[in-house]
């Protein structure tokens, strides 16, 4: 999931129009606040996996889930569900996606959850 890199290993011009792909793409990080304010967490370590569905000429439907795990007094969660179309080009692509957010303790520690969905436009290159 390298921003950038989102077609990598889709073959476009294969001479078909469509083709189901076999494409999952992962990451995983962890690391350590070191200045928070009003934000007590320790850590935070996440995963995230998008699935590239199918083909269809410079089209690719796609699925994308993330994962947060908060560690502080309490251990919090956060994810993000996305669903989308990205539209390649040669040296990029634009994609309209639909995404909904859930935030634990989102403006601050001990603060509101929040709950959101988001409806957009995205350019990579």
């Amino acid at each position: 999931m390298k921003l950038g890199y989102a077609n990598e290993g889709i073959d476009f011009d294969s001479g078909k129009d469509f083709e189901f792909l076999k494409k999952v793409d992962w990451k995983v990080s962890a690391g350590g606040y070191v200045n928070t304010a009003h934000y007590d967490y320790d850590w935070e370590a996440a995963a995230g996996a998008r699935w590239d569905i199918l083909r269809h000429k410079r089209k690719v439907p796609y699925l994308l889930a993330n994962l947060s795990l908060l560690q502080g007094p309490n251990t919090d969660g956060d994810y993000t569900m996305e669903g989308g179309v990205r539209f390649c080009g040669k040296k990029g692509s634009a994609s309209l996606f639909t995404q909904y957010r859930y935030r634990e303790n989102a403006s601050r520690f001990g603060g509101y959850d929040a709950k959101q969905t988001i409806m957009g436009l995205r350019f990579e290159f």
